[in-house]
């Protein structure tokens, strides 16, 4: 595996970049955004639904089917998942009700 050289001023500019797309964003955003979303609050349901609760089951189901290593499926997991102690518990819930050796 290859090494990741990573230093302090790569952080900086890490920092900065993601700095400047939050506030391209925010420039861009206007009251009347919000308005459409309280108007027609239908598609932003089903993106927040989807979001919090399909991406993080399918990424779970994903890392059951798949052979992967043990920190490339909590990555994975992790990474979908906005809020993350809540999501992988249900991942962790057959383990408990049918003890077996991981294959990790």
């Amino acid at each position: 595996m290859p090494e990741i050289h990573y230093d302090a001023a790569q952080q900086w500019v890490l920092n900065l970049t993601l700095a400047m797309m939050v506030l391209g964003l925010a420039l861009d955003i206007r009251p009347k955004d919000f308005l459409a979303v309280f108007k027609s609050p239908k598609a932003p349901a089903i993106g927040l639904l989807a979001q919090f609760l399909l991406l993080p089951a399918f990424t779970c189901l994903l890392t059951l089917l798949l052979d992967l290593p043990a920190g490339i499926e909590l990555g994975m997991i992790r990474i979908s998942s906005p809020t993350y102690p809540v999501v992988i518990l249900p991942c962790l819930f057959p383990l408990l009700l049918f003890p077996a050796p991981l294959p990790w």
